[in-house]
């Protein structure tokens, strides 16, 4: 019941200019919600200093009769995204169309075929789309840049991006190589 008190309170105070924010201010606060209920235990909080590196999700397993139909390539120009810069990180960014989560088996950036960049995948997040990030800005890559993505059935799809520093948000029909 305190802390529906003490929020509003928190608020009106910090909107009057005469908090000021210490140390110890957080666990002040705390404390103010704690029951009076004896001490649980002097403990010191564990601080974990060599946590392991967070690891992007792994693609969810799919039907590979699904894979985006090569004959229909207009219909993965929707949800392809080229984020020149992203918000995480500042540095370019690809969101693969939907169609393709589950299906990817490698990926890369290619000037006149020739690979630059192969870049990380990320994990998938908004609207079930594949991320994979690139070590620069997407201004930094030579115009005509082109996305590259090689499905599990061995089909190649490729973007070619006109201009690399605009954003590309399901304007650009990709070509698809047949194995």
């Amino acid at each position: 019941m305190r802390r529906f008190f003490a929020i509003p309170l928190l608020v009106f105070v910090a909107g009057c200019g005469t908090l000021t924010v210490d140390d110890g201010f957080w666990q002040r606060i705390e404390d103010a919600f704690k029951h009076d209920t004896p001490a649980q235990t002097n403990k010191p909080p564990v601080v974990v200093t060599n946590a392991p590196p967070v690891v992007p999700p792994v693609q969810p397993p799919a039907d590979p009769a699904a894979e985006p139909n090569p004959a229909r390539p207009q219909d993965q120009k929707t949800g392809f995204l080229w984020k020149p810069s992203a918000e995480g990180g500042g540095d370019l960014v690809v969101l693969c169309p939907p169609a393709f989560t589950g299906h990817i088996k490698a990926w890369r950036l290619e000037v006149d075929g020739r690979a630059i960049e192969t870049g990380t995948g990320a994990g998938v997040f908004n609207g079930g789309r594949y991320h994979i990030r690139y070590s620069q800005k997407g201004g930094e890559y030579p115009p005509g840049v082109t996305f590259a993505l090689v499905t599990d059935a061995g089909r190649v799809w490729r973007w070619k991006i006109p201009n690399p520093a605009s954003r590309y948000d399901g304007q650009i029909v990709p070509t698809v190589t047949l194995p």
